[in-house]
This record gives structure tokens, sequence and C-alpha cells, in this order.
């Protein structure tokens, strides 16, 4: 063998190759050479797997950051509605809402088995709106349509009832959450 100098690969090989028989019968060449390089190949995976987590972490880290978030909303087009201290999303307020006398109501459902019943006309929806726009004008709404009559209910002062062009009747319920008391 040489004194310090570097060995190739192939003298490696060749040196063990020669070695090999008389160490160790039962072991091959090649479960020897596969054995000193897996190891090798697996350390040499463990920075770069490591580098991709942290980059990750980090990643997220900046997307939930307020200020990153709001500037990115801001670029898609998005933007945010604050009443009472609660901020409401446009882009996600596709909650049927109801303007009426300054109160707003949110869409229950149909009304079934006659549950609720027709006491005063209130009016009329005077402005529709896309369900994703969140609007605060009276006898405005986000999922009805211009004309359709607008009834309080006899039950409960907090529910009123919609008569829609088809003929069905949705509750919509006064919405406590938007309220300071």
């Amino acid at each position: 063998m040489k004194g310090n100098s570097t060995l190739s690969e192939n003298e490696i090989k060749s040196t063990l190759q020669r070695n090999l028989g008389n160490d160790n019968p039962s072991a091959s060449f090649q479960d020897v050479w596969n054995s000193a390089h897996s190891r090798r190949k697996y350390r040499n995976y463990r920075k770069p797997m490591a580098s991709i987590v942290i980059v990750t972490v980090l990643a997220f880290i900046v997307l939930i950051n307020t200020s990153f978030r709001t500037m990115i909303e801001e670029r898609l087009g998005f933007s945010r509605v604050e009443k009472n201290g609660i901020i409401a999303d446009t882009e996600s307020s596709y909650l049927g809402v109801l303007n009426v006398n300054g109160k707003e109501y949110m869409w229950v459902g149909i009304i079934k088995n006659n549950e609720y019943t027709i006491n005063k006309k209130i009016g009329e929806v005077k402005k529709s709106v896309a369900a994703d726009v969140y609007t605060t004008e009276n006898f405005s709404s986000n999922i009805l349509k211009v004309g359709e009559k607008i009834y309080s209910s006899n039950e409960d002062s907090k529910v009123i009832i919609v008569e829609r062009e088809d003929g069905n009747y949705h509750k919509f319920s006064e919405i406590d959450l938007l309220k300071n008391e």
C-alpha cells in the first residue's frame, strides 16, 4: 500500500476482494461493499431532509403571520368587514343575511309543518347582492331576490318570514352575536 495518499475506489475493491476470502469466508465482497456504502448514503440524505423540514416549518410560521396573511388577502382582492368588534371575511360570508330596519337576520331554512305563521308584512327586499358580499343596507340580502315579501312571525319576535318567488316560506332569525349588550 501507499503511504498517506488516498486510495481510489478500484484499489479498495481489489484489496477487499483479495483479503475477504482469508478473513471471513462466509461474507461476499458485494455484502461488505453494500454494507459500507449504505451507511454513507443514509448520512448523505439526513442533512438535506433536516433542511427541508426546517424550511417547511419556517414557511408555515410565515404563512400564519397575520401581517403576511393580510398582504396576500389584499393582493387576491379579499377584504374584511368589521361590525361591533367582530371581523368577517367577505370571501367567506356566504351566510344568508337579510337586513331589516337596522337588524341583521340569518337564514335558518325553509319553514315546514307550519312551524311559524305570518303576522304582518314588514316590506319587500329592495336590493339583492352577490352571495359573497356582506351587505348592511336596509331591506337588502345576499340570498334573496328583489321583490320577495318580508313578514313578522306570530310565534317569535326575533324571527321573520320571507315568501320566496317559488312559494316557499323561509325562516330568518335575528343575529344576536353582533350586538354589544
